[in-house]
């Protein structure tokens, strides 16, 4: 099944899915509008899907733009509504995570001694 056939059975099935729900919750524009399109998109894609290249290709560009806003919000707010007050909860309590205070700093941690018996591979989990 090729890209754009594909865009018009899903892209058109939601449309679709959506304008028969707001008809049914009493829309009188924006269920049928909605249906509609999806109804064409679905036609559109069964019989010529060729005709739906530029719009997928539009389709793409406008996921693109989107995607890049909602990550740098969505990470951004992580960030700051999330990250950044942990970190200062974690210093004003003085945990210390990474073991950065440590007195040698040489990242040499212990080898643990059951490892140091063979028959700690058998069953490693």
């Amino acid at each position: 099944m090729n890209e754009d056939r594909k865009f018009g059975f899903v892209v058109g099935g939601a449309l679709a899915l959506l304008g028969s729900a707001l008809v049914l919750a009493g829309s009188r524009l924006a269920g049928p509008v909605l249906g509609g399109a999806g109804a064409l998109l679905l036609l559109l894609g069964a019989a010529v899907p060729g005709l739906l290249g530029p719009l997928h290709r539009g389709w793409m560009a406008f996921a693109r733009v989107l995607g890049r806003v909602n990550t740098a919000l969505f990470l951004g707010l992580v960030f700051f509504l999330v990250l950044t007050p942990l970190g200062f909860a974690f210093r004003l309590s003085g945990r210390d995570e990474l073991a950065r205070r440590r007195r040698r700093r040489t990242g040499w941690v212990p080898y643990p001694e059951r490892n140091r018996d063979p028959r700690h591979f058998e069953k490693m989990f």
